[in-house]
């Protein structure tokens, strides 16, 4: 209400603050607070006009730290490739980076995962349960890999 009242910044922030408390007793929590806040300057900037320019930035804090279907299966594949080992791991499972920004994944412009290109990579394991049906895209050559992969094309 008070944001609602005075429809500033520093006022809108301080409302977002009451309203998702912080709290770092647990990951989940932290998590939640990010989204809150995500939710709140996402509602002030569409019907008040005020902190468009936090949106951007916490709603991407929020994603980050979200688990999606797509990042629950690359969390899978690099374990199941034994991801730790590899030439180049570069931001996987990294809560800071998002998926489409870990070395070997494209996306779409929607960050949709559309590819996995991670060709001599000493990628080493056998794959049981793992779809990615979403892949358009797949060069896992020159590793040592089994199994199935249930994907796109």
């Amino acid at each position: 209400q008070i944001c609602v009242e005075s429809p500033v910044q520093l006022t809108c922030e301080a409302a977002a603050q009451k309203c998702c408390p912080v709290s770092r007793n647990s990951v989940f929590q932290e998590k939640g607070e990010t989204q809150c806040k995500c939710d709140f300057h996402t509602f002030t900037s569409a019907h008040l006009g005020v902190g468009a320019e936090l949106v951007e930035e916490i709603c991407r804090d929020a994603d980050l730290m979200s688990t999606t279907p797509a990042k629950e299966q690359l969390t899978i594949f690099y374990n199941q490739s034994g991801g730790d080992h590899w030439s180049n791991n570069d931001g996987w499972l990294n809560h800071t980076i998002h998926y489409c920004d870990w070395y070997g994944v494209t996306c779409n412009e929607n960050q949709g995962i559309k590819g996995i290109q991670l060709r001599q990579n000493n990628l080493t394991g056998s794959f049981t349960n793992l779809d990615l049906p979403w892949l358009t895209t797949l060069d896992l050559a020159e590793n040592k890999l089994y199994g199935k992969i249930n994907w796109g094309f």
